[in-house]
């Protein structure tokens, strides 16, 4: 499977999840990561409330990876991964959130399938009634890369559907 089909596939599965849930609690998000092991990640996600503490979601992001102490976009393609992920209301209140995050991303990068579970918390804070503006601490293990501990800092905007 090609990177575009594996892209245009992801995106179909996106887009019917969304048309399947159009309720206040499904939201659309984009969001951007930097680690301090020379990664950088670009995310779209949708995240739907499944239960009174329980959120699941579906993501598609690719990931840039360097092994070397200075990350050349031109220089490394991004690996380009899809994933689940269950998040857990530890608190909320009106104007703010916080999450403990479980996920699992599969994807490739030159004929390699790559895999890595992720645990992080994420913190939302409401910005208007259809917004939430988030920033989330996540830490992968990624066993195909040379630093396998990818420690992120995350932040994005969320957006009602």
């Amino acid at each position: 499977m090609t990177c575009k089909k594996f892209i245009v596939a992801l995106a179909a599965i996106l887009l019917s999840v969304v048309c399947e849930a159009q309720s206040p609690e499904t939201y659309l998000g984009a969001g951007t990561g930097y680690s301090f092991m020379n990664s950088k990640t670009t995310e779209l996600f949708i995240e739907k409330k499944v239960g009174k503490k329980d959120i699941a979601g579906l993501s598609a992001l690719a990931y840039f990876y360097s092994p070397y102490k200075k990350l050349d976009l031109k220089a490394h393609p991004p690996y380009y991964f899809g994933g689940i992920s269950y998040k857990r209301i530890i608190y909320t209140s009106r104007n703010f959130g916080h999450h403990f995050m479980l996920g699992f991303d599969v994807g490739w990068r030159r004929k390699q399938i790559i895999y890595y579970p992720s645990l992080g918390l994420e913190q939302e804070f409401y910005l208007g009634i259809n917004t939430k503006f988030f920033f989330a601490e996540e830490v992968n293990y990624i066993p195909a890369f040379d630093n396998k501990w990818q420690p992120l800092l995350k932040t994005g905007i969320k957006l009602r559907l």
